[in-house]
């Protein structure tokens, strides 16, 4: 991990979701157990593909995706003395394709016209926001994700 290396080694990382009340969570918890189940059975996958899986070309309008979906990415340090530290990202869009897309582009914007600027200089494996910095920071600011 990206941070271990070069920040402390007792550093700890947690992701999680939030749901309105417990019910709303445990539906969804046995609910990703059982179509998951069925989509690893052979017997199941081909009446999920047929039946509840959306075609190609049938997913949500563009206007559902500006409108109606969000990511809000909370993060929260603290130090050995007890500082705190807390950050907030927003993406007002559909993460799951539009924020996506703008984030794959400006990350490649960073490479071919900031690569001068970009933190990592030696190789290996590194995520988007390790390796990019500030750099790809300043691009998405710029071109729509809220960050404090």
């Amino acid at each position: 991990h990206a941070l271990r290396e070069q920040g402390s080694k007792s550093l700890t990382y947690t992701e999680f979701a939030v749901t309105k009340d417990f019910k709303t969570a445990f539906v969804n918890h046995v609910g990703l157990i059982i179509v998951g189940s069925m989509m690893l059975n052979p017997l199941t996958s081909g009446l999920l593909k047929k039946y509840v899986f959306p075609k190609v070309g049938e997913g949500p309008s563009m206007k559902n995706m500006e409108d109606r979906h969000y990511l809000c990415i909370f993060g929260e340090g603290i130090g050995i003395n007890g500082n705190r530290a807390e950050s907030i990202m927003y993406f007002d869009k559909d993460a799951g394709c539009l924020e996506t897309s703008r984030m794959l582009v400006e990350s490649g914007l960073c490479l071919a016209l900031e690569e001068d600027k970009v933190p990592a200089k030696h190789g290996g494996f590194w995520p988007p926001a390790a390796g990019l910095g500030n750099v790809l920071l300043k691009r998405l600011l710029e071109t729509g994700t809220s960050f404090e």
